[in-house]
């Protein structure tokens, strides 16, 4: 019997792509475990649905070759999964390396850098107080 695609991650960020040329779905990873984000072309962005942990790889070649009109699609198929897998967007063993990897490192840092300073909030120190006591919320340095 043939290998179960793995399931695409379900908290990627996917958006029609911003890019003129180059249509499709743009994909990029909210959490950062990769810092990879690409563009799956339309007839590829459709074959995304194969990528569930239920389909095989033999039924994404089915329809890659309907959808192409093309008999080997091999490469084509071999190229889509493992731009998929080494980009860290499938639920595969690279993604689960990617993640604790990151998770490693930023537990292991003495400093862990705001993530949304100037843009959620104030980057400013004197600002933030302000912003902080608008919401009455001790800011740092309180009394």
């Amino acid at each position: 019997m043939p290998a179960t695609l793995p399931s695409l991650r379900r908290e990627l960020d996917i958006m029609p792509s911003p890019v003129e040329d180059r249509p499709g779905l743009l994909m990029r990873d909210p959490f950062h475990y990769t810092e990879q984000t690409i563009i799956v072309p339309p007839l590829l962005a459709r074959g995304l649905r194969f990528f569930d942990g239920e389909h095989t790889e033999l039924e994404l070649k089915a329809y890659l070759a309907k959808a192409t009109d093309e008999l080997d699609v091999s490469e084509l198929s071999k190229h889509f999964v493992e731009a998929l897998e080494t980009g860290g967007f499938l639920e595969s063993e690279t993604y689960f390396r990617l993640k604790e990897e990151k998770r490693r490192v930023f537990a292991e840092s003495p400093v862990k850098e705001p993530a949304h300073a100037g843009s959620a909030y104030d980057d400013e120190p004197e600002a933030l107080r302000k912003q902080l006591d608008g919401w009455g919320v001790d800011g740092p340095d309180a009394d």
